[in-house]
């Protein structure tokens, strides 16, 4: 296997965890981005949760199902969840899956 096509970073500022996502997100991110969600959401001092998406070329079923997945174990632990820099075709497979009402918009 070669290197990932994919990148998760996060920086926390003022009680949000904005993770900057960036490249591929498919099945090979599936795991690392869900686990990223939920690691920001457990920290105590987060109350909001923001994905990134200014970085992201291509997203899949995959991926959507992990932010799906993220959004549910974030807000049930009644933080806050939303997604920025949703563009181009990322935004149309968004905006095809129905997400972006339900994922809400940037607090920043």
């Amino acid at each position: 296997m070669g290197e990932p096509t994919y990148s998760i970073d996060r920086q926390d500022d003022a009680g949000t965890a904005r993770l900057l996502l960036g490249g591929e997100l498919d099945l090979a991110a599936r795991e690392d981005l869900y686990a990223a969600i939920v690691a920001a959401g457990a920290d105590a001092d987060i109350t909001a949760v923001v994905l990134d998406l200014r970085g992201v070329t291509f997203i899949d079923s995959e991926a959507l199902g992990a932010v799906i997945e993220g959004h549910a174990a974030i807000t049930s632990a009644g933080r806050s969840y939303s997604l920025v820099g949703d563009h181009g075709p990322v935004r149309r497979v968004l905006d095809i899956a129905g997400l972006v009402p339900m994922l809400g918009e940037d607090p920043a």
